[in-house]
């Protein structure tokens, strides 16, 4: 069989889209690994599935397959590239829509400047969400590296795991090491994706990423999500939050407690279309 698919990206945080609504389409992991294959394949951090509601008050299902074949709850930017890719694809005429996910129902809008709006939901710091092995909630946990480096991180669920590490510097970080250590921890069950982020001021943060699946990335939008809430609930950071990811720039706010968390992002482009035979 044959299918069509668009490349996407969103702060070369990059994605395979395929349209399940009009095409019947079946990912296996293995099948998934291949197409992920950034040498042999198409290559993305995760596929996308879109696929008609179960609810008829929601616009859109999506299903995120991560490049390691594993299906996750959420995914922020995904779901900004997704408005542009209905609207592009004519499933829908609508600039604002109600899309459902594994986790949680996603508010997902496109602004007439071209830039989108992702309401993500309401944050949660309870270990049991992350989930987390931990009898109490706490703003900070020790974690200690391999190589006898300790630092304190936080837990945050987005719909999905993160565990966030304030650092004075970046770039003394060894991210893939680093990264592997804590995605794998026996603390974080259903592993959990890694941001390590510095603060540059109360509106301003940087970010290093290495999500749950993939591995090193450039962008993640609730790993910005969780950085920014983590920081503001400890008082390091105060909303609107400027987001400095490798791969580009995002906007997060977000007022305390129960609040959603608003992600607003712009450098989203379609990379390519194309078709692959199963």
């Amino acid at each position: 069989m044959i299918f069509k698919f668009s490349k996407m990206q969103c702060c070369g945080n990059d994605f395979m889209f395929v349209d399940g609504i009009t095409q019947k389409a079946f990912f296996s992991p293995e099948l998934i690994r291949k197409l992920a294959d950034r040498h042999f394949g198409i290559g993305f951090d995760q596929l996308i599935l879109v696929e008609p509601p179960f609810d008829p008050e929601v616009d859109f299902h999506f299903r995120i397959f991560n490049s390691d074949g594993t299906e996750v709850q959420i995914g922020a930017n995904a779901a900004a590239c997704f408005i542009n890719f209905v609207i592009e694809h004519k499933l829908t005429a609508k600039n604002d829509l109600q899309v459902s996910s594994a986790s949680r129902l996603l508010q997902v809008k496109l602004n007439d400047n071209g830039s989108v709006c992702v309401n993500a939901g309401a944050p949660s710091f309870a270990p049991e969400d992350i989930p987390y092995a931990s009898l109490h909630t706490s703003q900070s946990y020790p974690f200690t590296f391999a190589d006898g480096q300790e630092l304190s991180h936080s837990v945050v669920s987005m719909g999905n795991p993160h565990a966030v590490f304030f650092v004075d510097d970046l770039n003394s970080i060894p991210l893939e090491k680093y990264g592997k250590e804590v995605e794998s921890s026996e603390k974080f069950p259903e592993k959990v994706n890694v941001t390590f982020a510095k603060i540059e001021n109360e509106h301003e943060i940087s970010l290093k990423i290495f999500e749950r699946g993939c591995g090193v990335t450039l962008a993640n939008g609730t790993c910005a999500c969780a950085a920014c809430v983590s920081g503001i609930t400890s008082g390091k950071l105060v909303s609107p939050v400027k987001v400095k990811m490798p791969g580009g720039e995002a906007k997060v706010e977000w007022n305390g407690g129960r609040e959603s968390v608003l992600l607003t992002v712009s450098s989203i482009s379609r990379v390519f279309d194309g078709t692959f035979v199963v």
